[in-house]
C-alpha cells in the first residue's frame, strides 16, 4: 500500500503548482572598494530582470557614499536619472514573463544634506504594479536621514499587502522634488518576492489508468492474502 500512495503522490505533484521564496540583494554583482561598478542592462539575478530607465545597475559595496553600507552590510544597487529634474526608474519582471507577489524591498537616500552632491529634502519613491488588466499603486517618501554609521540603520524597509500578488511587472520611479541641479538616484535593496510557477502542461489519460491499475492490483493482492 504504502508504494501505491508513493505512485498516486508522483502523479498528483505534476499538478500541483510550486512557491518559491527568492530575495534579490545583489550579492552576485560586481562590486569596487572606490565606488559603483556597472552591471549591465538589463540586470539578471534569480530568474528575474531589472531593466533601468536609464543607465546601468550600479552596484557599491559596503561604506558607499560617506559609509553608508547596505540594509545586509554588503551590498547595494543604485540607478541614476537621464538629467536634473528626472524620476531615476526602473522595471522588475520575471525572466520567463510568469506572475509573481511582492512582499518588501529596503530602501535609502543615495544623497542626504551634507554629502558631496546633497541636495537636501526627502525622495519620494511611486511603485506600480501590474495585474490582470489592472494596476496597483503607492507612494513611500523616505525620512531624508541618514540615521547611522552605515547598514540597516540607513534604509526603511517598505512591506507590500496582498493586493501586490500576482503582478505580472513591477514599475519603480524615484524623485527628489528638492534636488533640481543633480541627477535624482535611488539606492535599494533586499526585493522579496514569491514566485508562484505556472502549472505543468497536464499528464497524458494514460498516467491515471496507470495509477489506477497500480490501485486495482493492490486490492486484488490484498485479497489473495486474505484468502
Amino acid at each position: 500500500m504504502t508504494k501505491v500512495l508513493f505512485v498516486l503522490g508522483a502523479i498528483s505533484l505534476l499538478f500541483s503548482s510550486t512557491v518559491s521564496a527568492v530575495l534579490i540583494d545583489f550579492e552576485s554583482t560586481d562590486t569596487s572598494s572606490t565606488g559603483g561598478v556597472m552591471n549591465g542592462n538589463p540586470y539578471f539575478e534569480d530568474g528575474y530582470q531589472i531593466v533601468a530607465g536609464f543607465g546601468e545597475l550600479y552596484a557599491f559595496e559596503d561604506g558607499w557614499q560617506n559609509n553608508r553600507g547596505s540594509s545586509n552590510g554588503t551590498t547595494v544597487a543604485s540607478i541614476f536619472s537621464g538629467g536634473p529634474g528626472l524620476d531615476a526608474t526602473f522595471s522588475l519582471t520575471r525572466a520567463d514573463g510568469a506572475e509573481f507577489d511582492l512582499f518588501s524591498i529596503d530602501l535609502a537616500e543615495f544623497f542626504n544634506a551634507g554629502d558631496a552632491m546633497g541636495a537636501g529634502g526627502s525622495t519620494v519613491y511611486t511603485f506600480t504594479g501590474s495585474k490582470a488588466g489592472t494596476s496597483v499603486n503607492r507612494k513611500f517618501k523616505l525620512d531624508g536621514l541618514s540615521d547611522g554609521p552605515g547598514g540597516a540603520a540607513d534604509f526603511e524597509t517598505l512591506t507590500f499587502g496582498t493586493e501586490w500578488s500576482g503582478i505580472s511587472s513591477l514599475f519603480v520611479s524615484a524623485l527628489n522634488p528638492s534636488n533640481t541641479e543633480f541627477l535624482n538616484y535611488m539606492a535599494f535593496d533586499n526585493i522579496s518576492v514569491t514566485t508562484v510557477a505556472p502549472l505543468p502542461t497536464p499528464i497524458p489519460a494514460a498516467a491515471w489508468l496507470f495509477g489506477t491499475a497500480v490501485l486495482g492490483l493492490a486490492g486484488f493482492h490484498r485479497r489473495r492474502k486474505a484468502a
